[in-house]
């Protein structure tokens, strides 16, 4: 009878094996590295992008603001001219000129003018106490006031 040769297995053999699936395992390697790579190049992509479009953003607002210094310095100029006006308006000799030129108003004498002692719910009394101390302070003579108001009838009479 012929006996079947026994054949010894090594493990050498069960290494060559492996070694026949180690290319697989390679190319799997190689495509997570690729995958890694391409992964990592993107998300360094869109950093960058972030940062340029934040770098955008700062340099728009930068322009916004010297646009705006520049029309407060414009409406402050305005605004000092203005003053300029108003307080030529407000002069008191521009007043008396238009008073006695255009107005035909004329300087009282001093027999014309009355000074009466204001009441108590007058808007002088908002200055306080130092205003009825300085009206008490004064010669206040209530005969003159009928004295003068007697002369002003007399007067128009």
């Amino acid at each position: 009878m012929l006996a079947a040769e026994r054949k010894r297995y090594s493990y050498e053999q069960d290494y060559a094996f492996e070694s026949d699936h180690s290319p697989k395992r390679n190319v799997k390697k190689k495509k997570s590295v690729k995958f890694r790579t391409v992964l990592l190049i993107v998300i360094g992509f869109m950093l960058g992008l972030t940062v340029i479009l934040r770098y955008a953003y700062i340099v728009e607002n930068k322009y916004q603001l010297e646009s705006m210094k520049k029309e407060l310095i414009k409406i402050e100029r305005e605004n000092q001219t203005l003053k300029v006006q108003l307080t030529k308006l407000k002069s008191l000799d521009r007043i008396e000129n238009i008073a006695t030129s255009e107005l035909g108003m004329i300087e009282p004498d001093i027999d014309n003018i009355i000074f009466i002692k204001s009441p108590e719910f007058s808007i002088a009394m908002k200055n306080g106490r130092e205003y009825e101390e300085k009206a008490e302070s004064n010669d206040f003579k209530p005969f003159d006031v009928v004295n003068k108001i007697s002369l002003i009838k007399n007067i128009f009479n």
